[in-house]
């Protein structure tokens, strides 16, 4: 009887260890595949692998994350061993080096990836404004050509990453083609046909959005000089008349 039992109870711990012997695997070691290690159009693909301390692929659920050049977390997620994970950029990604980093038990495997300059604007027309915005991760600085019909404007154009400046086009009142030829970048010329435009002359103005005092710094910083002097000027009378009284 006790023969049975022992037999038993060993029958039951070798059942036990080949159902779930696979739990006594550990990873001894992460490797972490970056395809393009210079992230190109905006994208960077890589794989990570989990091995055991033979350097044999093992399965398994990882947790990684990905952090910006100023080491802020850009994205977080799970992965298996040996997937491959296609991460896109977000616009405007900041120019520098960025780091994956992956998470098993208590292993930590880091890598480097690059992300290059990125000069690129987006240009569009709504009604008779041309919009201008860097999409970039740089800030532009060039001219831009715009052609209103046969007749061109060139505008020095600034923006810093992510901006956008706001242009107006006039001309006697009709429909044109439009197009703009943006230096520092291939296919740099953008067409819109049938701009229905109003005006005395074709031309280009300089759209400045906000308030006021956004629009009119130096004016506005006069005119408030002028308040408070004129405010001074008003505590300084009355006090005098008091101390005559």
């Amino acid at each position: 009887m006790i023969q049975k039992r022992g037999r038993f109870i060993i029958f039951g711990i070798c059942l036990i260890l080949f159902l779930f012997g696979i739990n006594f695997i550990y990873a001894e070691e992460i490797g972490i595949e970056i395809d393009n290690n210079y992230a190109i159009n905006g994208e960077v693909d890589f794989v990570v692998t989990l091995y055991d301390d033979n350097k044999q692929k093992i399965d398994g659920e990882v947790e990684y994350s990905i952090k910006n050049y100023y080491k802020e977390l850009a994205y977080s997620g799970k992965a298996t061993s040996g997937e491959k994970i296609n991460y896109k950029l977000s616009e405007n990604a900041f120019q520098g080096p960025w780091e994956i980093s992956v998470i098993y038990n208590n292993i930590e495997k880091k890598e480097i990836f690059n992300v290059g300059e990125l000069k690129k604007v987006d240009v569009k027309i709504e009604g008779d404004n041309l919009i201008v915005k860097n999409t970039g991760n740089i800030p532009y600085d060039n001219n831009i050509v715009i052609f209103i019909g046969e007749n061109d404007q060139t505008a020095r154009m600034y923006l810093d990453v992510g901006e956008t400046k706001i242009i107006h086009l006039t001309a006697p009142s009709g429909k044109y083609k439009v197009k703009v030829s943006i230096d520092g970048m291939d296919n740099n010329d953008i067409i819109f046909n049938d701009v229905s435009l109003t005006g005395n002359v074709i031309g280009i103005e300089r759209v400045i959005e906000g308030n006021f005092f956004e629009r009119y710094p130096l004016l506005s910083l006069f005119l408030i000089s002028i308040l408070f002097l004129s405010i001074f000027i008003f505590f300084s009378k009355n006090k005098k008349k008091v101390k005559k009284r």
